[in-house]
C-alpha cells in the first residue's frame, strides 16, 4: 500500500491484524459494516499468526529485512505458543534465519501448525524509509528477499502487507529486473485522502434534515446542468462536498499531498473557511481560489511556489481595472484559481473554470462557456503570465500560469493597432473565417462558386450542390431558373443549398423570405434550401477581429526586421492553429444555432443537429428535411441498408438476370435481396421463393418505367432512362435503377440493345449497365402460331411453360396469346433444360460409343439408339444461347419443323433417350466388365457353367436388344460369377494348403541343410551350396499367400489368382521332395570331401601345430578326426564359431573385400550414362570404403539373396 502521510496506511494494517486475531473484533466490525460480513466469515474460519513489524524501530544499515522478519515472527510465535500452552510442542527454531530460505520457512510452517495456526499474516510498516537507508548492495539483497517472500506467500497460506509512502520506483536504486519481479509478485494499491469528503459531511458540517438537504442539492444540480450542459460533477459529489466546491476538495487533496504534506492542513482549511463563510449565500460554493488565500504563507516560503505569491497574483490584483474594466473583481479570483490548479496538477480548461465559478450569464446553452472563454482570452491577450494549450474538444483549451510569459504586452499593442482598422462588416473577416473552415469538423465550400457534396438519405447517396452567397443578392428569376435546372435530367444534383454569410444576417433573412414566397408550388421548390447563421455576439465579433488581425500580422514583413519582431512572429505562428480552431468553433456554433429554410418551412437547425455535429451531419439533416418532399414515392421503397458493397450488388443483378436460386447465393447477396430488393418489390423475380408479405411486385414503379419506354418513338437510350427515373417522384439512384431494369429484363418486359441496335441476350449483359446497354425497347412478341408450336415442343421434352402457382385464368390466357413474361419464362426454362441435358447427352453418346467399340458391334446393331441421340442433338442445337427470348423461340420452332421432327416423335424419342441414358449410366461399365471376364483366356469352367457362359456371350452380342434385358443379364452373370468364385476359392485353398508344402519345410530342419548353412560362414564357399539351399526356398515360395477376402475381390476382374495364376482344376508344379533331399546329401558329402582332402588336411594340421593348447586346439583336433562317412550331426557339433574362424584363417588367409550389390543398384537405378561413366561409377563403388589393389579378392553379397529364404 502506497500513500502520503496521513492517508491511513498504519490504521488500515492495524485493522487487518485486529480482525485476524480477534473474533470479537470481527463481530463488532460486521455489525458496523454488514457488507463485509461474508469476508469476515472467511477470515474467522482460520487460525492466524499475526506478525506486526514496524521497521522504524530498526537501524537499516545494521540489519537485513529477512533477519527482522524472522526475528519478529519467532517472537510472535513464541508469544502465541505461551498463550495457548503449546510451548513444549513447538520445534526449536534458530534465532537467525538459516542460509536456505526455503528450508527455513518450511520449518516455520511446521512450527505454526504445532501452535495451531493455519495462516500467517505479516504486516510491515515504514518499508520505504527502511529500504531508502540501505546501500546499493544491501538494497539488492533485501529486494531479493522481497521477491522470495512474495513468491512464498503465493504458494502457501501466508499473506504479506507492506506500507510505503512513495512508489516502488522512488525507493533507492532498485535494479530494473528486481523492480519488475517485485511488481509481478505483489498486488499494489494506492491510498488517497478519500476520507476528506466523509470528514466534511460527518464531522465538520452535518445537515439538520438530510432528506430535504439531498432533495435541495439535486434540484440545484438540475438547474446547474441547464445553465452548464457540460457540467462534469454529479449531484452526489455536490452533496458530499457542500459547501465546498468538488473541485476545491480535489485540489485540497492533491495540493496538500504534493506540496504541504500535513493532514492537519486539510482540517484547518475546512474549519477556517466554514467559520468565515457560515453566513454566506447558501448557493455560493467555496471555490479553489480560497485555497490560495489560506495557504499563502506556505506558498510564499515554498522554493517552487513563491513566485506565484510574489509576482503573479499581485500583478493581476494591481491591473484588474485595466485588464477587465467591466468586471475587475473577478480577475484576482480567476488568477488565484489558475495558480491553485497549477499547484494541484489539474488542467484549467475553459470548461473547468466555468464549472468552478458557475457564473451564469442568463443566456443559457453554451454562452456561459463562451463568456469564460472570452474572459480568459482577454486576460491572456491583455496581461502577462497566462499561456494556453489548445485542445480539440469543445471549450477544452487549457490556460496555465507561466511566470516567464511577458511577451503578451508587446503583442497586444500590435494586435490592437490592426484590430482598430477592422469593422464588423469587413470582408477580410469573412475571408479569414472561411480560410479557417477549409479543414476540420466544419468544412465550408469556397466563397466563390459552388461545390457538389455527397450525403446519405434513406441509405442512399445523394448529391447536394452547396454555394455560399449573400442572400440579399438572390433574385426571384435566379431561383426559378435554378428550380428548372435541378428538375432537368442534365442536373446531377438532388438538392441546392445556399449558405448565408455571417454579415447582415437579419437583412439577408428578410430578403430571402420575401424572394422565395412567390416561387412555384412544385416539389422542386423543396430542392432549394437556405442555411442562415444566428447573429454573432459582441464577444464573438471581438474574437473574430483579433484572430483576423493576428492572421494579417503574420503577413507583415516588418515583423522580421528585428529580434523582437521575430519573437512576436514566432508567437503568432504558434498561436495560429489555436486561433483557427477557435474561429471555426465560432462559425460552427453560429450555423448550428441558425435557421434552415426549405420550401415554405422555417426550422431551427439546432433541432436537427446536435451542438457537436459536423458540417456533414448538418448536410445529412438538411437532406432528411428536404428530399422527402422532392422524392415522395421513394420513402416507401427505400432500401433498409446502405449500398456500399458494389461487388455484391453486381452479383445480385447477375443473379436476377440469370434467375439463380437465392438459397445458393453468397450471404451478402442474400442480405441485399432482403434489405434492398424486397422493399422495392423486386423479390418475385426469384423463382421458388416462399410467398411472403414482403415479396410483392411494385407494379407502379415497374409500370412507370415500362410506359416510359413503350411511349417512346424510338429505342430509349439507357442514360436518358436513368435520368428520367432519377428525377421522377421515385428518385432512384443509379444502383437501384440497375436493379429495377434487371427485373424488367428478366421478366421479359424490356429488351436491351447495343450501340448497333442489336438485341442483347441476358447472359451477355455486363454491370454496370451503362457500359454495355446503349438503349432499351419494349420486348416484341412472337406470332401466336409460333407460340402454340413452341408450347407443344416444350411439353414434349417435359418443360413446363407456366409456374405451378399460376391461376387457371392466367394459364389459359398465356396458352392462347403470347405475353412477354410468358415467352421469357419459357425461353429461360428451355435454356436451363439445354444446360442440364447437354451434359447428359454428351455422356450418353460417349458411353454408347465406348460400349459399341469394346463389344465390337456394328452401327446397324444400334440403329435406333443413334437415331434418338440425333433427334436430341437437333433439339439441343436449335436452342441458341446468344439470342433474345422471342428470336430464340422462333428459331427453335422453325429448326425442328425443318428437321421434320413432330412433337409426338420428339416426345417418344425423349422418353427413349431417358431410358437409354439411365441404362447406360447404371450398367454399361458392368457389361464391359462381364464381357472381359467371360472372354478371359485363363477362364476354365465346368460344363454346366460353360453353357451359361455361352448364353451370356450370345446375349451380350445381340446389340441394341441388350438394353431391354440388361437387368436380367447382369443378374445372370452375377449368379455365374458367384458359383465360379465358390468353386475356385475351394480349389485354390486345397492346392496351396500347408499340408502340400510341409515336406519342404521339414527339409530345412534336416542335418544336411543345417550343415550346409553352417559352412556359409566361410569366406569362400567350398562348393556351390547356395543353389541347393535356394531351391528349397523356391519351392516354398510357390505357396500363394492370398487370403479369401483378397482373392474374392480380385476374381471380379479376372478369373484366376493374380499371384499364382492357378486355373480351375490345375495343380501347383513342385519338384519332388526326394529329389531335393538327394541333392542336399550329395552337396553335403562333396563339402566334407573338400575339407578332408589331403592338401587341406595338411594345412589344417600345420595350423594346429602352431596353436597353444586349450579348448580351441582341442576342437580343431576333433575336427581332424572326422571323416566323410561321419554323420552330419557330428560335423555340426565340431563346426563351432571359433572353429570356423580358424578355418577361415587357414584356408583364406586374406579375407576378401565384401561389397553389397544393393549399394551398386542404388547408384545406378534410374540413371542414363555412357559406358565410360558407368565403368567409373562401378570402380568408385568397388573402392568404397577402402581402395582395392588389382589382385585383391572381392566377395559380392546381396542382402535379399543371402537371407534364409
Amino acid at each position: 500500500m502506497s500513500g502520503a502521510y496521513g492517508t491511513g496506511k498504519s490504521h488500515l494494517m492495524a485493522l487487518f491484524g485486529l480482525l485476524c486475531k480477534s473474533r470479537e473484533a470481527q463481530k463488532l466490525f460486521a455489525k458496523a459494516y454488514p457488507i463485509y460480513e461474508p469476508l469476515l466469515h472467511a477470515i474467522g474460519e482460520r487460525s492466524w499468526l499475526v506478525v506486526y513489524i514496524s521497521l522504524d524501530a530498526y537501524s537499516a544499515p545494521q540489519v537485513s529485512l529477512e533477519q527482522v522478519l524472522w526475528r519478529e515472527t519467532l517472537r510472535a510465535l513464541k508469544h502465541l505458543a505461551t498463550q495457548r500452552n503449546r510451548s513444549h510442542e513447538m520445534p526449536a527454531l534458530p534465532d537467525t534465519i538459516p542460509a536456505s530460505r526455503a528450508d527455513a520457512f518450511n520449518q516455520l510452517q511446521i512450527a505454526c501448525k504445532a501452535c495451531g495456526c493455519e495462516c500467517i499474516l505479516w504486516l510491515i510498516d515504514e518499508l520505504a524509509m527502511f529500504l531508502s537507508a540501505k546501500s546499493h548492495r544491501e538494497l539488492q539483497h533485501d529486494a531479493s528477499f522481497l521477491q522470495f517472500i512474495g513468491q512464498y506467500a503465493h504458494r502457501s497460506r501466508a499473506w504479506i502487507i507492506t506500507a510505503i509512502q512513495k512508489t516502488l520506483e522512488d525507493i533507492g536504486e532498485l535494479e530494473p529486473y528486481s523492480l519488475t519481479q517485485i511488481k509481478d509478485r505483489y498486488h499494489r494499491h494506492t491510498l488517497s485522502f478519500a476520507h476528506t469528503r466523509e470528514l466534511l459531511h460527518r464531522n465538520l458540517i452535518a445537515p439538520l434534515e438530510p432528506h430535504e438537504f439531498r432533495h435541495l442539492m439535486n434540484r440545484w444540480h438540475r438547474e446547474l446542468r441547464t445553465a452548464f450542459p457540460l457540467l462534469d460533477f454529479s449531484a452526489e459529489e455536490l452533496t458530499a462536498c457542500y459547501p465546498l466546491h468538488p473541485f476545491t476538495v480535489t485540489c485540497l487533496e492533491r495540493a496538500t499531498a504534493q506540496f504541504f504534506s500535513r493532514t492537519r492542513s486539510v482540517v484547518e482549511f475546512i474549519q477556517t473557511q466554514l467559520s468565515e463563510h457560515l453566513d454566506a449565500e447558501a448557493f455560493q460554493l467555496l471555490t479553489p481560489n480560497l485555497i490560495y488565500e489560506h495557504f499563502l504563507p506556505d506558498i510564499l516560503t515554498h522554493p517552487d511556489l513563491h513566485a506565484y505569491g510574489d509576482s503573479v497574483v499581485p500583478y493581476f490584483e494591481q491591473n484588474a481595472n485595466e485588464l477587465l474594466p467591466e468586471r475587475p473583481h473577478i480577475v484576482p479570483l480567476i488568477a488565484k484559481a489558475l495558480v491553485v490548479f497549477k499547484i494541484a496538477g489539474l488542467d484549467a480548461s475553459v470548461r473547468r473554470i466555468a464549472h468552478t465559478f458557475l457564473w451564469d450569464t442568463g443566456l443559457g446553452g453554451e454562452m456561459n462557456y463562451s463568456y469564460i472563454l472570452s474572459v480568459l482570452e482577454t486576460l491572456r491577450m491583455r496581461g502577462n503570465y497566462i499561456e494556453t494549450a489548445r485542445r480539440e474538444e469543445d471549450y477544452g483549451d487549457v490556460y496555465v500560469v507561466d511566470v516567464a510569459a511577458t511577451l503578451n504586452e508587446m503583442l497586444r499593442r500590435r494586435l490592437q493597432a490592426v484590430v482598430e482598422t477592422l469593422t464588423d462588416a469587413d470582408q477580410r473577416i469573412v475571408q479569414y473565417a472561411w480560410e479557417c473552415c477549409e479543414s476540420g469538423s466544419w468544412v465550408l465550400p469556397p466563397l466563390e462558386g459552388k461545390r457538389s457534396l455527397n450525403t446519405e438519405w434513406l441509405n442512399t447517396q445523394r448529391s447536394v450542390a452547396v454555394q455560399c452567397a449573400d442572400l440579399r443578392e438572390l433574385t426571384y428569376e435566379h431561383l426559378c431558373n435554378l428550380m428548372e435546372f435541378i428538375a432537368s435530367s442534365q442536373c446531377p444534383d438532388d438538392l441546392h443549398l445556399f449558405i448565408g454569410l455571417p454579415l447582415g444576417i437579419e437583412e439577408q433573412l428578410q430578403s430571402i423570405e420575401q424572394t422565395i414566397r412567390g416561387l412555384p408550388n412544385t416539389r422542386w421548390r423543396n430542392a432549394i434550401a437556405i442555411l442562415i447563421p444566428r447573429e454573432l455576439t459582441q464577444g464573438e465579433l471581438v474574437r473574430l477581429r483579433e484572430n483576423t488581425a493576428a492572421r494579417l500580422l503574420l503577413d507583415d514583413p516588418t515583423l522580421r526586421d528585428s529580434e523582437a519582431g521575430m519573437a512576436l512572429w514566432q508567437r503568432l505562428r504558434q498561436e495560429q492553429p489555436a486561433r483557427m480552431q477557435e474561429t471555426q468553433r465560432i462559425m460552427r456554433d453560429a450555423y448550428l444555432n441558425g435557421t434552415l429554410i426549405v420550401g415554405d418551412r422555417k426550422l431551427p437547425i439546432s433541432a436537427l443537429v446536435t451542438r457537436t455535429g459536423t458540417f456533414a451531419d448538418a448536410l445529412t439533416a438538411i437532406a432528411n428535411s428536404a428530399l422527402p418532399k422532392v422524392y415522395p414515392q421513394f420513402i416507401r421503397i427505400a432500401p433498409k441498408m446502405p449500398l456500399r458493397n458494389i461487388e455484391a450488388l453486381h452479383r445480385l443483378v447477375h443473379a436476377i438476370l440469370a434467375g439463380e436460386p437465392l438459397q445458393g447465393m453468397m450471404p451478402e447477396v442474400q442480405e441485399l435481396w432482403r434489405m434492398v430488393a424486397l422493399p422495392m418489390g423486386l423479390g418475385h423475380v426469384f423463382e421458388g421463393l416462399p410467398a411472403t408479405s414482403e415479396a410483392r411486385s411494385d407494379d407502379e414503379l415497374l409500370q412507370f418505367i415500362s410506359n416510359a419506354i413503350i411511349h417512346a418513338s424510338a429505342p430509349m437510350p439507357y442514360a436518358q432512362l436513368c435520368a428520367l427515373v432519377r428525377k421522377s417522384e421515385y428518385g432512384l439512384t443509379p444502383a437501384l435503377i440497375e436493379l429495377t431494369i434487371a427485373t424488367l429484363l428478366r421478366r421479359g418486359d424490356l429488351t436491351a440493345l447495343d450501340a448497333n441496335d442489336t438485341p442483347l441476350p441476358l447472359h451477355r449483359l455486363k454491370t454496370p449497365f451503362e457500359q454495355g446497354i446503349a438503349s432499351l425497347v419494349a420486348t416484341p412478341l412472337i406470332e401466336n402460331e409460333i407460340w402454340h408450336r413452341a408450347l407443344e415442343y416444350a411439353s414434349a421434352i417435359g418443360v413446363e411453360a407456366f409456374n405451378t402457382q399460376s391461376n387457371a385464368e392466367a394459364r389459359v390466357d398465356a396458352e392462347h396469346f403470347a405475353r412477354a413474361s410468358s415467352q421469357q419464362r419459357l425461353w429461360h426454362q428451355l435454356l436451363a433444360w439445354k444446360r442440364s441435358t447437354l451434359t447428359s447427352w454428351q455422356d450418353c453418346k460417349a458411353q454408347l460409343m465406348h460400349l459399341r467399340t469394346n463389344l465390337q458391334h456394328s452401327d446397324a446393331q444400334w440403329r435406333r439408339a443413334f437415331a434418338v441421340l440425333s433427334t436430341i442433338e437437333t433439339t439441343l442445337s436449335a436452342i441458341a444461347d446468344d439470342v433474345t427470348a422471342g428470336d430464340g423461340l422462333q428459331r427453335w420452332v422453325l429448326t425442328l419443323d425443318e428437321a421434320r421432327i413432330a412433337p409426338e416423335q420428339l416426345s417418344h424419342d425423349w422418353l427413349h433417350y431417358q431410358h437409354l441414358h439411365d441404362a447406360l449410366r447404371k450398367h454399361a461399365r458392368a457389361v464391359l466388365r462381364a464381357q472381359a471376364w467371360l472372354m478371359h483366356p485363363e477362364l476354365k469352367l465346368p460344363p454346366q457353367l460353360e453353357q451359361i457362359r455361352a448364353e451370356l456371350l450370345l446375349r451380350i452380342d445381340s446389340g441394341e436388344a441388350l438394353m431391354e434385358e440388361l437387368p436380367q443379364l447382369m443378374e445372370k452373370w452375377q449368379e455365374l460369377w458367384l458359383d465360379y468364385v465358390q468353386l475356385y476359392m475351394k480349389h485354390h485353398q486345397m492346392a496351396h494348403s500347408d499340408k502340400v508344402f510341409e515336406p519342404y519345410i521339414q527339409l530345412r530342419r534336416t542335418p544336411a541343410y543345417r550343415f550346409l548353412t553352417r559352412l556359409l560362414k566361410l569366406h569362400q564357399p567350398l562348393i556351390n551350396m547356395r543353389q541347393v539351399l535356394q531351391s528349397i526356398a523356391h519351392e516354398l515360395n510357390k505357396q500363394c499367400p492370398q487370403t479369401s477376402a483378397q482373392l474374392q475381390r480380385w476374381l471380379l476382374e479376372a478369373p484366376v489368382c493374380p499371384q499364382c495364376r492357378l486355373q480351375l482344376g490345375e495343380q501347383v508344379s513342385l519338384t519332388p521332395v526326394k529329389q531335393v533331399m538327394e541333392q542336399l546329401e550329395r552337396v553335403a558329402r562333396i563339402a566334407k570331401e573338400r575339407i578332408c582332402a589331403s592338401g587341406v588336411r595338411k594345412r589344417i594340421e600345420n595350423y594346429i601345430a602352431t596353436m597353444p593348447s586349450g579348448y580351441a586346439r582341442n576342437r580343431m583336433e576333433r575336427l581332424m578326426h572326422l571323416s566323410v562317412d561321419d554323420d552330419h550331426e557330428m560335423w555340426l557339433s565340431a563346426l563351432t564359431d571359433d572353429v570356423l574362424e580358424h578355418l577361415n584363417a587357414v584356408l583364406f588367409p586374406t579375407a576378401p573385400a565384401v561389397r553389397t550389390l544393393e549399394q551398386l543398384t542404388h547408384e545406378l537405378a534410374g540413371r542414363v550414362m555412357t559406358k565410360t561413366e558407368a565403368v567409373q561409377t562401378f570402380v568408385a563403388w568397388l573402392d568404397q570404403p577402402s581402395k582395392l589393389q588389382p589382385r585383391d579378392k572381392i566377395k559380392f553379397v546381396s542382402e535379399r539373396l543371402d537371407s534364409d529364404d
